[in-house]
């Protein structure tokens, strides 16, 4: 479960099918490490060899998307106080304080929208939840010379007890299209699990036998390609769990890739008119 739920099989085909007509960047039989040296050649400003934000090589990582579609990131570094104050925000968006979107998926999980037009989250935390500069590597991932969105910031809760999910992908349109970046809130490790390398695979459902690949990501902070077969795990609690944040980037020119998500969530009856896409530029720079 990414932005919102797992869509059908059909909405996901007639997507895939749509972004292959406008020729997809990475397309079907594209190899990963093709894609590697593309970046690696285009490396002006020293992207892959720099040090991120979090004192990780971005090498490290960067070509750990391309390859496994999901790629560990630094822990974030939130204070207590950082921390209080994103637990209240989930508690008041999904308590209705704070009005926002949300969307219950079949397995009972909820999906609540924590940016509406009026009330945002500070840019001294969303920086901590990503970094400006990881910005500029998703626009190097994404390909987006003229920056990215954020297409949706959502809190996702797992009702008390909840069974692992089916290994869904969030949207059909294709690898590379759109990222997001997992953060939990209490530097606890993230425990939505993924089949690494299956962004670059065709079929919409993993084979039975890929199924014993599906891992978790051993890390309190992810990033994505939403393309990649995954599931939320099973919550052992007896309570809700919400600590987990999904920050989801598309690139800011690709209007294709905005028409076919909106034209799927449209179909689902799960489209938020309370959060139009913002630069994320504009974000970092917001006090």
């Amino acid at each position: 479960m990414g932005r919102y739920s797992s869509h059908s099989h059909r909405s996901r085909n007639n997507a895939i099918a749509a972004a292959r007509t406008e020729g997809g960047r990475f397309g079907g039989k594209t190899r990963a490490s093709d894609r590697v040296r593309s970046l690696a050649g285009k490396d002006r400003l020293g992207f892959l060899s720099g040090i991120s934000a979090g004192g990780t090589p971005l090498c490290n990582y960067l070509p750990t998307l391309v390859r496994d579609g999901v790629a560990a990131l630094p822990g974030a570094k939130l204070s207590d106080k950082d921390r209080q104050y994103l637990a209240d925000r989930i508690k008041k968006v999904t308590s209705g304080l704070i009005k926002t979107a949300h969307v219950k998926a079949a397995d009972g999980r909820i999906a609540h929208e924590l940016n509406n037009n009026h009330d945002q989250i500070p840019a001294t935390i969303m920086r901590k939840l990503v970094s400006p500069y990881e910005i500029k590597v998703i626009e190097k991932f994404l390909a987006a010379g003229k920056g990215v969105q954020i297409a949706s910031m959502t809190a996702i809760g797992a009702p008390p007890l909840a069974e692992d999910q089916e290994a869904h992908r969030d949207s059909g349109v294709g690898p590379g299209k759109v990222v997001v970046v997992v953060v939990d809130i209490n530097g606890e490790e993230v425990t939505t699990q993924f089949i690494r390398g299956s962004h670059r695979r065709e079929h919409n459902r993993p084979k039975p036998e890929e199924m014993k690949f599906m891992k978790r990501v051993r890390s309190s902070r992810l990033l994505f390609d939403q393309h990649c077969h995954h599931r939320g795990a099973r919550n052992p609690r007896s309570e809700w769990s919400y600590s987990r944040i999904f920050i989801t980037f598309w690139a800011k020119a690709d209007k294709l890739v905005h028409a076919l998500i909106n034209a799927e969530y449209q179909q689902q009856g799960q489209l938020s008119a309370e959060f139009k896409p913002i630069d994320a530029e504009t974000i970092w720079k917001r006090k």
